[in-house]
C-alpha cells in the first residue's frame, strides 16, 4: 500500500527551500553553478544580487504551476510593488495581518533610500515576540561564521538559516493569500 504524502503550499515551500541551506557562490561574487542557475530564473545574470532570484527560484520550484503570478524579476522592488497592486503586502507590526507568518516573504527597506526595498528572504519561524523570526535567505551572511550584525547585512555568499527582529521599515510579502 503507498501512503499519500498531503502539504501545504506553506509546508511544501519550507521543505524545497531548506535543501538549498549551504549553497553559495565559486569563482567570484554573485557567480558559481548554483548562483548562476538560480539567477536565470529571473533573468538575472553572473555578478547580480540574486537574494530575490532565490526566493523567486523556491516559489517556482515548490508550487510549479500552482504558483502565484509573481513577477520572474531578480529586483526586490519589483516583488514588493507587485504585492503592493495585489494587495498581499503588509508592514509589520503587532496587528493581524502585520504579525509574520511562517512562509511569508519579507523585504528589508534601503535605510539610504525610505521605501526603497533591497534584500529578500522567507521567514521559516517565529520566536518568542511578534517581530522575532528565523528567516531563510539567499545571498547573504552565516552569522555563525562571521561576526555580522544580521539586522543589517544583506550581501554575502550563500543561503543561510538566522534570527532576524521584523521592524516597521520591513515589508511582508503574504504570496500564500493568492494561491487557488
Amino acid at each position: 500500500m503507498t501512503a499519500l504524502i498531503s502539504l501545504t503550499p506553506i509546508e511544501l515551500l519550507l521543505r524545497v527551500s531548506a535543501a538549498s541551506v549551504g549553497a553559495g557562490e565559486v569563482g567570484g561574487p554573485n557567480a558559481g553553478p548554483y548562483v548562476e542557475r538560480v539567477q536565470r530564473r529571473t533573468g538575472n545574470t553572473r555578478g547580480a544580487a540574486w537574494c530575490c532570484s532565490q526566493g523567486i527560484d523556491w516559489l517556482v520550484l515548490a508550487l510549479a504551476a500552482q504558483c502565484p503570478a509573481i513577477p520572474k524579476s531578480g529586483r526586490v522592488q519589483d516583488i514588493v510593488d507587485w504585492a503592493g497592486r495585489v494587495g498581499c503586502r503588509y508592514i509589520p507590526g503587532n496587528t493581524e495581518k502585520g504579525r509574520p507568518r511562517v512562509g511569508d516573504l519579507y523585504a528589508i527597506n534601503d535605510p539610504a533610500k525610505e521605501g526603497h526595498f533591497h534584500h529578500i528572504g522567507l521567514i521559516i519561524a517565529l520566536g518568542a515576540k511578534w517581530n522575532q523570526v528565523d528567516v531563510r535567505d539567499g545571498n547573504t551572511t552565516d552569522p555563525k561564521l562571521h561576526n555580522v550584525n544580521t539586522q543589517n547585512d544583506r550581501e554575502g555568499w550563500l543561503v543561510v538559516d538566522k534570527p532576524r527582529v521584523i521592524t516597521p521599515k520591513y515589508r511582508l510579502l503574504r504570496w500564500v493569500e493568492l494561491m487557488p
